[in-house]
């Protein structure tokens, strides 16, 4: 199995929030963790980093994409398709 790249983890997280939201599932990290397949360090660094650039932001219990992070998802989307 190749490694990701750290782009290619935003985009999964993102996908798997956006999947998550459409199931109208609870969104909480851990969740999206085990969605991502990642561990925990690894998964906390990439969502943390996510929250602080105001990309995903927490919403009561669970989580949400913001208005960027639907436009990163959509830039990282055709970045995907390009490479793909």
């Amino acid at each position: 199995m190749k490694k990701r790249s750290d782009w290619e983890i935003y985009l999964e997280i993102l996908d798997t929030l956006k999947k998550m939201k459409l199931r109208e599932e609870e969104i909480y990290k851990t969740n999206i963790m085990h969605e991502v397949n990642m561990n925990w360090k690894s998964f906390d660094k990439h969502f943390k980093y996510l929250e602080q650039k105001k990309f995903v932001q927490k919403n009561n219990k669970d989580y949400k994409i913001t208005q960027e992070g639907k436009k990163l998802h959509n830039t990282l989307n055709k970045l995907n398709n390009l490479l793909t």
